[in-house]
């Protein structure tokens, strides 16, 4: 669902997409490394989440639109698999969107370091 236009405080944007995702806001979730199924259902959900945004977002002509990162808990064994996952979802996602700019919000300078690292690796491009 779309909301806005509107005023929504620090997000200096005038809609947002409401999703509901696989992994709570709270990022709390705490997940063994062995716990395949689990893992393979947080990617499955993950995806048809950004895949229903991006459908969304084409059906109402946004052109822009933001994604915060969706992990599990910071410093679990399944954490850095997790935040990796789910940028490759969003740039595989984006790659059939018609979106103009795509902007992935980091949890915290470190968060965003590695999310930094990790996109190099892969080839993406970075804006300031």
């Amino acid at each position: 669902m779309i909301v806005g236009p509107g005023n929504y405080d620090d997000l200096r944007v005038h809609c947002v997409v409401l999703a509901v995702g696989p992994i709570s806001p709270k990022r709390d979730e705490v997940l063994d490394e062995e716990d395949k199924d689990s893992l393979h259902y947080i990617t499955v959900m993950m995806r048809s989440c950004i895949r229903s945004s991006f459908i969304l977002a084409k059906h109402s002509q946004v052109q822009s639109i933001a994604f915060p990162t969706l992990t599990t808990k910071m410093g679990t064994s399944t954490y850095e698999g997790t935040l990796l996952t789910n940028l490759k979802l969003l740039v595989d996602e984006a790659k059939f969107s018609d979106l103009n700019t795509l902007h992935i919000v980091a949890n915290s300078e470190e968060e965003s370091s590695k999310l930094i690292e990790v996109a190099l690796t892969i080839g993406l491009t970075m804006s300031s």
